[in-house]
C-alpha cells in the first residue's frame, strides 16, 4: 500500500488478523527482495516437536500446516482471516503421534 492510500475493510481485517498471530507467539518473517513490500509474508511458531507455519500471499490467498515430528498433521488454506482463524483454533496439546486429544 502506498502512502496515502486508504486501507480496504479486508485489508484491515487482515491486519488485525496478523497480529493475532504474532499476540499468539508466531514469528513473522518477510518473503522477497524489499522487506518493506514483501511478496509474501510468513508466520512461524515451533514449541518442542511442533511446528506451526503460515504463509500469506495477500488477504485472499494464505495457507497453513501444522507439523508434528515433521508430518503435516494439519492444514488450512483460503482467505488469510479464515486461515488464521483455523490456526488459532487448532488444539494447544496434541498426542505424541500428532493426533488430536
Amino acid at each position: 500500500m502506498s502512502e496515502g492510500e486508504q486501507a480496504t475493510p479486508e485489508q484491515i481485517e487482515t491486519m488485525i488478523a496478523l497480529q493475532a498471530l504474532l499476540r499468539n507467539g508466531f514469528i513473522a518473517v518477510p518473503y522477497g527482495d524489499n522487506p518493506a513490500e514483501p511478496d509474501e509474508l510468513g508466520f512461524v511458531k515451533m514449541r518442542w516437536d511442533i511446528h506451526e507455519i503460515v504463509r500469506v500471499y495477500d488477504e485472499d490467498e494464505a495457507s497453513a500446516v501444522r507439523l508434528v515430528g515433521g508430518v503435516p498433521k494439519e492444514k488450512a488454506e483460503g482467505k488469510a482471516v479464515d486461515v488464521v482463524r483455523t490456526v488459532l483454533g487448532w488444539p494447544q496439546i496434541v498426542a505424541a503421534n500428532g493426533n488430536r486429544i
